[in-house]
């Protein structure tokens, strides 16, 4: 049995979200429900859970240290120089090239010279708070090979002086037996500071939380 306490979004880590995730592949129908911004846990898991998806969360916990350890290493890493004074225009050519070249938003390689270390990552399952958490994050949920990312458009500057990118996206995470979502589109706005650096990146999704997450499967 589960704890039914709530876990608010602000304290989600990429382990809770491994939690949340385990718990579907369990029974896809205890996807998570979303109520005035918190996570809450279902109050049991079916007894008629599918062979391999016990398996799968009999490994969570070898796979969720991992994560930690990962992700725990992030502080260690010496802050990177940063290319201040860039334009809007060229802030925006850096996120392009990120996206579609090194597949930035499924890989977590990107310019991190052109965020800030206390750059704010808001999605609709949480919000993380600086560069280096971010990328040790995205580098432990999902495979970067099998994992993809287009842009679906052009990115463009909006007329509030933001930097706008419409996205699909196919992720493959890192637990075992690598279970994968179906893709799904979304839209991600980048803010960027009087110094030029990218300071918060708010991202929607074109599906409810929980869609998404009921649509894991191997």
């Amino acid at each position: 049995r589960f704890s039914r306490e709530a876990v608010p979004f602000a304290m989600a880590t990429p382990w809770t979200c491994l939690w949340a995730l385990s718990l579907c592949l369990v029974n896809p129908s205890h996807a998570r429900t979303v109520t005035r911004g918190r996570l809450r846990a279902p109050e049991r898991c079916s007894d008629g859970a599918v062979g391999s998806r016990r398996a799968a969360v009999t490994g969570l916990g070898t796979a969720g240290s991992t994560v930690l350890f990962r992700i725990s290493g992030y502080a260690a890493k010496a802050a990177t120089a940063k290319r201040t004074g860039l334009s809007l225009e060229e802030v925006k050519k850096i996120l392009e090239d990120d996206f579609e070249k090194k597949q930035s938003f499924v890989t977590g390689i990107l310019s991190e010279d052109i965020y800030d270390d206390d750059c704010r990552f808001t999605d609709p399952i949480q919000v993380t708070e600086g560069i280096r958490k971010y990328v040790k994050g995205v580098q432990a949920l999902f495979d970067p090979k099998l994992s993809k990312a287009r842009l679906l458009e052009p990115m463009k500057i909006t007329e509030d002086g933001k930097i706008f990118a419409k996205w699909e996206a196919s992720f493959v995470t890192n637990l075992p037996f690598s279970p994968k979502f179906d893709p799904y589109t979304g839209t991600t706005t980048y803010t960027v500071s009087d110094q030029g650096l990218v300071v918060d990146s708010f991202e929607t999704w074109d599906k409810s939380v929980a869609s998404v997450t009921a649509s894991l499967h191997f």
